[in-house]
């Protein structure tokens, strides 16, 4: 899962320079939500950790858990943002703006870079 979201991380940043940021915006949703996938499978967390008879993780169990990834409270409203934009950018009619994307970018890129060392 580090490697995916790396990836993912590498592919928001290529597609936010050439000004596709719909799809940025979808890739960086998806490396800072598989970053802490790995961050709690780092720390032997499991879905049914978060929820009793979970097997697979859903996106509501990691944004509601984000802060123990790293221990800050932040984390959980900075993927909920990520989440509601990525919602837009894939579902809603208009595109999303660089300067919003630039913002979580700035912001996603510690939390990413954090939850895979």
């Amino acid at each position: 899962m580090r490697e995916k979201a790396l990836q993912n991380l590498r592919l928001a940043r290529a597609l936010f320079e050439l000004g596709l940021y719909d799809g940025a915006t979808t890739h960086l949703y998806y490396a800072a939500f598989q970053a802490l996938i790995f961050a709690f499978d780092r720390k032997g967390l499991r879905p049914k950790d978060f929820h009793p008879g979970a097997k697979r993780w859903e996106h509501w169990m990691v944004v509601r858990h984000a802060p123990r990834a790293r221990g800050l409270a932040e984390d959980s409203l900075l993927l909920k943002k990520l989440r509601r934009l990525r919602n837009r950018a894939d579902y809603e009619e208009g595109g999303i703006e660089s300067r919003a994307l630039r913002d979580l970018l700035a912001r996603a890129d510690p939390l990413i870079r954090e939850a895979t060392t």
